[in-house]
């Protein structure tokens, strides 16, 4: 199994000179996430949910949470 697109994300950035900022949680919600800073003192946050549905074009339909 390979790791979450988030840690992975984080794990390259820290090997290229990064500060990792927030470490990868994943959320009650089922999405993973994490932040960092990138070498010129950029802020980033990385998330990746394997549930959310992509169309064709590359576009996210987000679920509706709000009965959560």
């Amino acid at each position: 199994m390979t790791a979450p697109r988030p840690c992975r994300a984080r794990s390259e950035a820290g090997e290229s000179g990064g500060t990792i900022t927030k470490a990868g949680v994943r959320s009650p919600l089922g999405f993973y996430t994490g932040a960092f800073t990138d070498p010129d003192g950029h802020a980033w946050e990385v998330a990746h949910n394997p549930s959310f549905p992509l169309a064709e074009d590359g576009s996210v339909t987000i679920p509706d949470f709000s009965d959560t």
